[in-house]
């Protein structure tokens, strides 16, 4: 039994996309790097932002491959680790030496 895509694997290539693994690696990427973005490794998540670009390229180009969600996920979820990573410290140390370390 086959989906109407042709493949044998029963529909798993369609909620896992594992032929297309730029944008599963994306995924994962960005959903355990937000633990580092809170230690300063914000970063990290410009991988998983390049990693979401080529594996929407991919998605699209391979009509196998699919991963455009995980994709996405990947490109949000690592501009997110990289504006509270990077962004934040960098704002909230900017405030400490405009106020005087806290002090007016």
């Amino acid at each position: 039994m086959s989906n109407n895509r042709g493949s044998n694997d029963g529909g798993v290539g369609v909620v896992i996309p594992y032929r297309n693994m730029p944008a599963l690696i994306a995924y994962y990427w960005g959903v355990f790097g937000l633990i580092g973005c809170f230690i300063g490794l914000g970063f990290l998540g410009i991988g998983p932002i390049v990693l979401g670009f080529i594996g929407l390229r991919k998605a699209s180009k391979e009509s196998e491959a699919h991963g455009s969600l995980h994709a996405w996920l990947g490109i949000a979820l690592g501009a997110l680790q990289v504006l509270v990573g990077c962004v934040a410290p960098a704002a909230f140390f900017a405030y400490m030496s405009i106020t005087d370390g806290g002090r007016r």
